[in-house]
């Protein structure tokens, strides 16, 4: 039998906005290192993403060594430049679904450029190292802390469950609509639901949960055009208690590096 391997790589410097495909990358509590940690919020301080402003489809991230650039892929705007991490400037109290964060508000030109895309007010904002957001204790039970994701350090998809999703909707879905961070390929479709702990390279991870898809996974990530697909084939045979279910949520029990092509050990 083939050997688990990992596939990919991905991480989301800012929440709802295109991710970057890496082949090696640091790998801590709060998820892997630059995922996550800034964000968009409107003037009620609260975070924004593609749900509502699909426009954020259409911008894309490009990684330099200490930062990173954004271009929108239609419109002819400027380029704009964003470091990957800062450590100075004004502490503002946002909202990201339950949770109420202490976050750094750099005032980046930035700010113009997003508000003028999405025509809106918003700002952007950073999570340093020192700032708490603790994972739900219901599903973990030691105190740890995620970054901006919607709730959890790690996501991890399966290019073969995604194929069956494809096959079901009758056209191939891309692996982007999942924003995972950890991509997998096993002999048979959805093999990772039964999945407790496992080991990818040198760190130890434990899966939490299944992860529980939102309207966001309808967005084209091409075109930023919403549609039905793929929450209406997931329902009619992924769906449990109201929740339609795909991918696993999991945290990290160490530190370390982690790289596409490690072998992933499962714990039996």
């Amino acid at each position: 039998m083939e050997k688990l391997q990992l596939k990919g790589i991905y991480i989301y410097p800012i929440k709802s906005i295109k991710g970057v495909s890496l082949q090696e990358t640091y790998a801590g509590e709060r998820g892997l290192e630059y995922d996550r940690r800034w964000m968009l919020i409107d003037e009620n301080k609260v975070f924004i993403t593609q749900r509502n402003f699909h426009e954020l489809a259409l911008i894309d991230l490009n990684l330099e060594k200490d930062h990173m650039v954004l271009s929108h892929r239609s419109l002819n705007t400027s380029n704009m430049k964003i470091p990957l991490k800062i450590h100075d400037g004004q502490i503002i109290l946002s909202t990201i679904w339950d949770d109420r964060v202490n976050l750094i508000w750099p005032k980046l030109t930035a700010d113009e450029w997003f508000s003028n895309l999405l025509k809106t007010r918003v700002r952007l904002v950073y999570m340093p190292d020192d700032s708490p957001r603790r994972i739900d204790p219901k599903y973990v039970s030691k105190s740890m802390n995620t970054s901006l994701s919607d709730g959890y350090p790690y996501l991890l998809v399966n290019q073969t469950s995604l194929a069956d999703v494809s096959d079901k909707a009758g056209f191939k879905l891309k692996i982007e609509r999942f924003r995972p961070n950890l991509v997998v390929k096993t002999q048979n479709p959805f093999e990772e639901d039964s999945w407790k702990k496992l080991a990818i390279g040198e760190i130890n991870f434990q899966v939490v949960k299944p992860c529980a898809r939102c309207v966001l996974t309808t967005i084209d990530p091409e075109t930023g055009i919403p549609g039905n697909e793929p929450l209406k084939t997931l329902s009619s045979y992924r769906k449990v208690d109201n929740k339609i279910l795909f991918g696993q949520n999991m945290i990290a029990e160490n530190k370390g590096i982690i790289r596409v092509g490690d072998e992933i050990k499962l714990e039996q």
